[in-house]
């Protein structure tokens, strides 16, 4: 009887280890046996269309736009052999043990790899919710950009607008303009082939009898499903209840104006109930330096005119754990990878691909829409627009600080850091610092960037833009100390991570004056609770970590990180993989 006992005992835990092995491997179609992935969540379907045709691997999703919980996790990465992460899934040493040996590669689609325990990876052998396609937008890289109205401001905007990639202008006008279209260079076109070809357009004509109604019906049908059209020259030169319609009915993806008619806009107007319209108080001259130079040149003018002179003109432990010995990749899409537990991925010799470089332009162009957006108060502009603060025009009212003539001081001269700087350099920069953890020549040399001190950067530098990686001699380096050496007039913006700043001391800088206004695209926690004191302020602009969002860099990002994933599992050399 004792014999039979154990012979069945020794039966059932064959039939469980057998099952439990079948876990681990899938046959395809031909009967062949796959080694079993798991995806921690929706991704961008670029990314998973590679891996269903790859024929390497059995694929098991939380098909959710929201985080997988954590016990999901544990659970289902028991012994897989790929993980495809996000930045807010934290591999640990849990989620490592949990995996079991039978993990090769983690595969994170994000650029950062602060989520993953390096550590645990190297010791094997890959992170408040981030969703790959959420708030994603349309980069201005490789677009085409039109320019109705190719004057002294469409020549500027073209001008600023270079450097973020642009990859063809054209412009539309009474005629050819050689004189500014070649510098750049732009193609003359008639109207209806500027409104075919373009993914942005930007309307810098005067206000003629020619020019009143042009960007009507006709205008908006011809243009892309997904274009951008932007108007700051003067309300009357757009029809806008065919605008409203065309933003509607989808017709164009979204719209930007500083000028409307009439104005101020009544607070009821249909416009302002849409999400892809963006309605600022007539500022596009808000700039203390500008407004006192124009009213310099205005009082120039009368006296001249009175003389009759002329006029000038995270993955940690726990997940690592959860994962067991079976995990040997973790891919993860991100950059940075504060979310791994690297020490813990490090001792488990887990590899880990991520995807940098891909965000690097997306990044830049977001840091670059932050310090805009603060400098210029456009947030602010947009609030008194819907309650009604926008009234009769005051010289000063919604004046901000411009870049034209200021100091720039970036932390952390990379990739992103030179990407921002580019960017910068055609709004009129006097001059760049950069700090770090030693100079870079070779980065700054095509800004003739100094090296300087932290503190010194503070103390010069009008706008200060933060793009390093997170690092123990990162952390909190922007503290009360940092702040109380900038000017009052300067402007902080921070696109790196969140806990680069001591945020009780930046509230603080802000409340007090210390510092005129912040940016932050990160926070200490993601995402930052609705009644946190930041949130009060009218001179902090907080956005939702969207740094990396287009849907051409997500896509991207996804493409990268599912390869990484797929080179891990053959074991081979990875497309981007990190060095632990």
């Amino acid at each position: 009887m004792g014999t039979l006992c154990h012979l069945r005992r020794l039966k059932t835990t064959l039939v469980s280890d057998f099952h439990s092995w079948c876990k681990l491997q899938a046959p395809n179609a031909g009967g062949k046996l796959l080694p079993r992935i798991y995806v921690t969540r929706r991704i961008p379907p670029d990314g998973m269309k590679i891996l269903r045709q790859s024929g390497l691997c059995n694929i098991e999703q939380w098909d959710s736009d929201e985080p997988v919980p954590r016990s999901e996790l544990l659970e289902k990465v028991a012994g897989i052999r790929g993980l495809y992460c996000l930045l807010t899934e934290k591999i640990d040493a849990e989620v490592l043990d949990a995996a079991g040996p039978s993990l090769q590669v983690v595969s994170t689609m994000s650029v950062g790899y602060d989520h993953m325990s390096l550590e645990e990876l190297k010791k094997s052998g890959g992170w408040g919710t981030w969703k790959p396609l959420w708030m994603c937008g349309y980069g201005l890289t490789d677009s085409t950009v039109g320019i109705l109205g190719l004057g002294r401001i469409g020549a500027a905007v073209m001008a600023r607008l270079k450097p973020f990639g642009v990859k063809r202008f054209l412009y539309a006008d009474t005629g050819p303009r050689p004189d500014m279209a070649t510098k750049i260079p732009a193609e003359f076109v008639p109207l209806d082939e500027l409104a075919r070809h373009l993914d942005f357009i930007v309307v810098c004509c005067a206000l003629t009898p020619e020019t009143k109604g042009i960007c009507g019906n006709s205008l908006f049908s011809r243009m892309k499903d997904t274009a951008i059209f932007i108007n700051t020259s003067r309300g009357g030169v757009v029809n806008q209840e065919d605008l409203y319609q065309a933003l509607v009915n989808g017709q164009i993806a979204a719209a930007g104006l500083d000028v409307t008619e009439p104005e101020p806009l009544p607070t009821d107007h249909p416009l302002f109930k849409l999400k892809t319209c963006v309605i600022l108080p007539h500022i596009a001259s808000a700039t203390v330096a500008t407004r006192n130079a124009m009213a310099a040149l205005a009082a120039s003018n009368l006296l001249a005119g009175l003389q009759g002179k002329a006029m000038g003109k995270e993955i940690d432990k726990e997940v690592l754990d959860a994962a067991g010995s079976n995990l040997k990749t973790i891919s993860t899409l991100s950059v940075g990878v504060d979310h791994l537990a690297l020490e813990e991925i490090k001792k488990r010799g887990i590899r880990v691909g991520y995807t940098p470089d891909i965000l690097t332009d997306a990044t830049a162009e977001l840091s670059v829409a932050l310090l805009l957006a603060v400098c210029r108060r456009l947030p602010e502009s947009v609030e008194e627009v819907k309650n009604g603060g926008w009234t009769t025009w005051k010289p000063l009212w919604m004046c901000g600080y411009g870049l034209s003539g200021s100091t720039v001081g970036i932390i952390g001269l990379g990739r992103i850091g030179q990407a921002v700087a580019r960017r910068l350099k055609p709004f009129g920069v006097k001059k760049f610092l950069y700090t770090g953890s030693r100079p870079k020549p070779e980065n700054a040399v095509e800004f003739q960037a100094e090296f300087v001190p932290l503190a010194k950067l503070a103390e010069e530098s009008d706008f200060v833009v933060v793009t390093c990686s997170l690092t123990p001699d990162t952390k909190g380096v922007c503290n009360k100390d940092f702040f109380s050496r900038m000017k009052k007039t300067s402007v902080f913006i921070n696109t790196s991570r969140g806990a680069v700043v001591n945020q009780e001391d930046l509230y603080q800088a802000l409340v007090s004056g210390q510092i005129a206004a912040a940016g932050l695209d990160v926070t200490t926690p993601e995402p930052l609770p609705t009644d946190h004191p930041l949130l009060s302020l009218k001179n902090c602009v907080i956005l939702p970590h969207i740094g990396s969002a287009t849907y051409a860099t997500r896509s991207a990002m996804s493409v990268l990180a599912a390869n990484n994933l797929l080179a891990g599992l053959k074991e081979e050399s990875m497309p981007s993989e990190l060095q632990l």
